[in-house]
């Protein structure tokens, strides 16, 4: 089958890659995943070298590979320049894999023969050539092998797992291993263990007793180097998700394969042996008498196996908003100091966020966007030193951040530099009117229908004021907060409580309201404007640049719907675009 290698200049398929490195999946685990209705799977047979070439930037979410080890098993297994080969495909494996994405080498480390190649040479070179991270060395020990007279016999064969960024996926808990009755109720009375955690079973370890496939297991297909399917299982439920596409370019018996069908990932196989098709029907054969799901979509050429992933990401994120609100509502949100509800607003707005980026790109196809989670101290820093030398010489904290809930969509302008475009922030303030239609009483002495505000718009205006740093020296500032909550009302509301009795919060009371805060250091700006464009005031003699913020809330004490946010969030994006105009002109004029 003749690939060619047309899908690594193709805009469309190459925005694949800016799909997945914008979401952070550091804390996420598979139960924040829906497993996909068909899993997508090609299995070529081609150079690794030329399939590699054909995958666009960041568009694998996990690469499992077992290389030859240059032992000269058979002609496949034979390299004169082993690590100058091997280079080839470390520089494409790093190119392709996406930021949250990871990559396991199977090796052994025997060295006897100076031209072998083995899992020292390999790590030896990335350390030194790659910019990838070693996480962990995972030690894959076996009881059954073969003996030997003239050295200790071998008893274990070793696997690294290599990553690009520190905000990598990994889910635990998709992989603990179950304590014994006994094991688990002396881990329980452990104060130093958290109970919950325990429950769900121990970590693996790094060191892994599974057995090795010997001549009669049942899992064979014939393939001389096939590793167990537990091995290979444990490796793609950690390290990727439901839905993700798992890449194996040395794919051999596609025990890969095998796994990605059974736990509900997109699956890339290449190998350069026409037999690899051969040991893969095996293993469906082997999946189909053990009672296992055997569905899935074959597909023939990249083009057509990443344009389908494209399209299916797409999807997923117009309806994404409302899954993730249903999901969070079940307590599958994430676990912060705030509560349910705080939680919930805050991922919408992100995601929100995340939509607003691609349809930026679907209206603007000309200009690029990219989306970021924070703004280092030390860029804002930077920024006021251009705008005059004695503004930002103080850093404290090197690695200090802002890390607005929205995160910041920006715009290339035409001579390369990034521009703000948009910045979201969520602030969830105020549980009164959940509380009083709970029944349920506050205060020191649990007798009171209100809680005293608190201090959300504090913390928003930290940030506030910082990206107004860095943009000191625009014309425009489009940073938005979206506020619900009853510290934020902007009209009286009347609540029932179970028992019947009527509560009215007023919306201008102080000890509930916020706004008040809000709007003076928004300096008197009226609320739900999009004030992406800044105000200049005159004053004894000086003209001075308001940066105001757009305030929107729910003043009625409702939740915000994804679409109000995306048509809002729109607006002022569409306003800083219009106030970029002369900065992006060449771009927009392109045919």
């Amino acid at each position: 089958m003749a690939i060619h290698n047309k899908s690594h200049n193709n805009h469309a398929l190459m925005s694949l890659n800016k799909m997945r490195k914008e979401e952070s999946l550091k804390n996420k685990t598979s139960s924040d995943f829906e497993m996909p209705a068909e899993i997508k799977l090609l299995h070529s047979i081609s150079d690794c070298g030329v399939f590699l070439k054909q995958l666009p930037d960041k568009s694998i979410q996990l690469i499992c590979i077992d290389p030859p080890y240059n032992l000269e098993l058979a002609g496949w297994d034979i390299y004169e320049n082993y690590i100058e080969w091997a280079s080839k495909w470390i520089y494409e494996a790093y190119r392709v894999l996406s930021d949250n994405g990871s990559m396991v080498i199977f090796g052994g480390i025997q060295f006897r023969d100076a031209k072998s190649g083995d899992l020292l040479d390999i790590i030896q070179y990335i350390r030194k050539n790659t910019k990838f991270k070693l996480v962990n060395t995972i030690i894959w020990h076996y009881k059954n092998g073969m003996s030997a007279h003239r050295f200790f016999a071998n008893r274990h064969e070793e696997a690294i797992w290599l990553v690009k960024s520190n905000d990598y996926y990994f889910d635990l808990d998709s992989v603990r291993v179950p304590y014994s009755e006994e094991d688990l109720k002396v881990a329980l009375r452990d104060k130093r263990l958290n109970p919950e955690t325990t429950r769900k079973g121990k970590n693996p370890t790094n060191v892994w007793e599974i057995g090795r496939l010997n001549g009669n297991s049942k899992e064979r297909v014939g393939h001389p180097t096939q590793k167990p399917v537990a091995i290979i299982e444990r490796f793609i439920k950690a390290l990727s998700y439901p839905g993700a596409t798992v890449l194996d370019f040395f794919a051999g018996s596609g025990t890969v394969g095998r796994v990605c069908i059974n736990e509900g990932r997109n699956c890339l196989m290449c190998d350069s042996d026409n037999k690899s098709l051969e040991y893969f029907a095996k293993h469906i054969s082997l999946m189909e008498e053990l009672g296992q799901n055997t569905q899935y979509r074959k597909v023939e050429n990249i083009q057509d196996f990443l344009n389908i992933i494209q399209k299916e990401i797409l999807q997923m994120k117009k309806g994404q908003s409302n899954r993730l609100t249903m999901q969070q509502k079940e307590g599958q949100g994430p676990v912060t100091i705030f509560h349910k509800d705080a939680q919930i607003h805050d991922a919408e707005v992100g995601n929100t966020s995340l939509f607003v980026k691609k349809q930026l790109e679907y209206e603007f196809p000309m200009l690029t966007f990219r989306y970021r989670k924070d703004l280092s101290k030390k860029e804002i820093n930077e920024a006021l030193k251009r705008v005059d030398k004695y503004l930002g010489q103080t850093l404290f904290v090197e690695s200090a951040s802002i890390k607005p809930d929205g995160g910041i969509i920006e715009v290339q302008d035409d001579d390369g530099n990034w521009r703000v475009v948009v910045v979201s922030e969520a602030k969830h303030q105020g549980k009164d009117i959940e509380n009083i239609k709970a029944g349920k009483l506050v205060g020191k002495n649990n007798n009171q229908d209100l809680m005293a505000a608190g201090n959300a718009i504090e913390r928003a205006y930290k940030n506030v004021n910082e990206i107004a740093n860095f943009m000191l020296s625009e014309n425009y500032f489009p940073y938005i907060l979206f506020l619900e909550g009853s510290n934020f009302l902007t009209q009286n509301v009347i609540v029932t409580r179970p028992d019947g009795r009527k509560v009215t919060l007023v919306y201008n009371d102080g000890m509930l309201n916020r706004l008040d805060r809000l709007t003076a250091a928004n300096y008197g700006m009226p609320i739900n404007t999009n004030l992406c464009e800044n105000r200049f005031v005159k004053c004894n003699g000086a003209t001075i640049m308001l940066q105001a913020a757009s305030i929107y809330t729910k003043g009625e004490g409702g939740h915000w719907d994804a679409k109000d946010m995306i048509e809002v969030m729109m607006d002022v994006a569409r306003t800083s675009l219009k106030m970029l105009g002369k900065d992006l002109f060449n771009q927009l004029i392109k045919k």
